[in-house]
């Protein structure tokens, strides 16, 4: 299997991990203003990135406790 696996572009050489998503505090950013809905993410072909790479735990985490910390999120600046 390890012979198959060298025919496809091995992503492991592009370090994800250089684009620190803590730089882009998504706190400051309203997803209430950004509709996603305008956004087709079908023009973006997210195959061709290997998104396990990057760690979305960060943005889900964001995402995940947003309808409860919305209030929170775009009053106080501070990341517990």
């Amino acid at each position: 299997m390890a012979e198959s696996g060298t025919s496809s572009i091995a992503f492991n050489h592009i370090t994800f991990k250089h684009i620190t998503f803590n730089h882009i505090t998504f706190n400051h950013i309203t997803f209430n203003h950004i509709t996603f809905n305008h956004i087709t993410f079908n023009h973006i072909t997210f195959n061709h990135i290997t998104f396990n790479h990057i760690t979305f735990n960060h943005i889900t985490l964001a995402l995940a406790y947003w309808p409860r910390g919305a209030r929170l999120a775009t009053g106080s600046r501070s990341t517990t």
